[in-house]
């Protein structure tokens, strides 16, 4: 029953959602494609110095796990308060606190499982089109092929999920 709830509330904030929902799908899609970099072979091949560009390119993943930590935070708070009237009724009704906050947190992940999931599609190709052009800048033969780093998925899993987590306790 709490399951149907929360996915018949997440369908009707759907509207309210879209912007936190596209914006987490870029933020995955960023996170895996520089995450993917930085475990490339393809990458690390390129000379004896690009182990110093994948820790950039590390340091430059932390940077958007950070950023996703904040703008995760901000818009549960944001949903959180502006579905405060809904949760006021729900606690009218009846419906025990920790069964609306059970609610609201099916909803986040629900959302947040399938914006990981696009994220990681959609940066795969984003991953292959930066693997590209840092291969031409080093003027070396590259070729596109769809390839799925299953570490580079577990790191952005990680951090995605630990994120959502820290932002569900946190509120």
């Amino acid at each position: 029953m709490l399951g149907k709830l929360s996915f018949r509330n997440a369908k009707r904030q759907a509207k309210d959602y879209c912007i936190y929902f596209i914006t987490v799908i870029i933020s995955v899609a960023l996170m895996f494609s520089f995450n993917s970099i930085a475990t490339s072979n393809d990458i690390s091949q390129l000379s004896s110095y690009m182990a110093s560009f994948s820790k950039a390119i590390s340091g430059i993943s932390i940077i958007i796990v950070l950023v996703m930590a904040w703008l995760i935070n901000y818009c549960m708070r944001f949903m959180l308060e502006k579905r405060s009237k809904e949760f006021g009724t729900y606690q009218i009704l009846g419906i025990e606190k920790k069964s609306i906050s059970n609610i609201f947190t099916l909803e986040n992940i629900m959302i947040g499982g399938m914006a990981f999931i696009i994220g990681i599609a959609l940066g795969t190709f984003i991953y292959q089109i930066l693997t590209s052009i840092i291969m031409n800048l080093f003027n070396q033969p590259y070729q596109i092929e769809i390839s799925f780093n299953i570490k580079a998925v577990g790191m952005t899993a990680i951090y995605f999920f630990g994120n959502i987590c820290f932002s569900i306790i946190k509120l």
